[in-house]
């Protein structure tokens, strides 16, 4: 979404540069402390099985651009919300991040030890392209992901063919570092970024949320950033039955991953299609695949919606699976 009225709010020193790219010098000492980041984190990650605490799958709605970040009036309940979201979870190893912001041929995981931030949005004021999240990437963990994704769509005769890649290159997009800036503004945790897979395939993506799901013994928050209304026109065209139509979904939406049966659940979102006003409020469907991964990592987790309100004048909201 882009446009509104922005009141910028003040943010930690290190979300901000002047300088895109640091000095040979600088860059060497990050790659080393990010090197010993990723050691740290692995290790912890990997002595955490046995654990009593299995870490939650979360979907969160990101708003639009970098406006939660901005301060605009009318994303202010959803920057309140993602700013105290991290408050009743435990802090995380790692993060294993689906954007709505990425699609690819194949589901491909980022593995650059220290990523770049792609600024994929535009009109915004000059601070919005100067906003940093030097949060490590972790090298380990993706390949970990490609490999357990891998093992379990081997399994599937429908996607036996699908092999999951490395992308050493890519950084991270808005759908992964402003929710972030908020939830976790150190900055301290290693994240890695799943693509979705272009199709849009439902019943693939919760496929690979399965895949990943026992990471979450292991100290990994399993995180989507979408949303759960994401209709252009709607967001800019006054019409009195968008608000009714898009309630109408959401609380589908809520039922639906509320129900008790993992396998109910699963085959209703692989239907959302069916779901009254579904092609309302996602003519494309791009910001709630993230949430079929999420769904698909659940287990039997039961699901709390953790934010519901009025975004842009439709109805959004954030679900949580586990730690309830």
């Amino acid at each position: 979404v882009h446009g509104g009225t922005f009141y910028p709010l003040p943010l930690p020193q290190h979300m901000f540069s002047l300088h895109t790219r640091p000095s040979f010098l600088g860059s060497r000492i990050l790659l080393f402390a990010s090197a010993v980041c990723f050691a740290d984190s692995y290790q912890r990650i990997f002595s955490t099985q046995g654990s009593a605490i299995k870490w939650p799958a979360l979907f969160v709605p990101h708003g639009g651009g970098p406006l939660p970040i901005l301060g605009d009036p009318a994303h202010e309940s959803l920057t309140k919300y993602l700013r105290e979201a991290a408050k009743d979870i435990p802090p995380p190893t790692a993060i294993v991040v689906v954007s709505a912001h990425w699609e690819a041929a194949q589901p491909t995981i980022t593995s650059h030890p220290t990523p770049p931030l792609i600024y994929d949005y535009s009109g915004f004021p000059e601070e919005s392209y100067r906003l940093q999240y030097p949060a490590p990437g972790h090298p380990q963990l993706a390949s970990r992901v490609k490999m357990l994704i891998d093992s379990h769509l081997s399994g599937i005769p429908e996607y036996s063919g699908i092999k999951a890649r490395l992308d050493s290159s890519r950084g991270f997009d808005h759908g992964m570092f402003v929710p972030l800036m908020l939830m976790y503004p150190e900055a301290n945790i290693p994240c890695v970024q799943l693509s979705l897979v272009k199709g849009m395939s439902p019943k693939l993506h919760i496929e690979m949320g399965k895949a990943i799901e026992s990471l979450r013994e292991e100290g990994v928050l399993i995180f989507a950033s979408g949303l759960s209304f994401h209709n252009m026109e709607a967001f800019f065209t006054e019409n009195r039955l968008t608000l009714p139509k898009s309630i109408q979904f959401d609380d589908w939406l809520h039922k639906t991953c509320q129900l008790p049966s993992a396998s109910d659940r699963i085959e209703q979102l692989a239907n959302w299609t069916q779901a009254p006003q579904a092609r309302f409020c996602h003519p494309r469907e791009e910001h709630l695949i993230p949430l079929h991964v999420v769904a698909g990592a659940s287990a039997n987790d039961p699901c709390e919606v953790v934010y519901n309100d009025v975004l842009l004048g439709t109805k959004v909201s954030a679900l949580r699976f586990g730690l309830i």
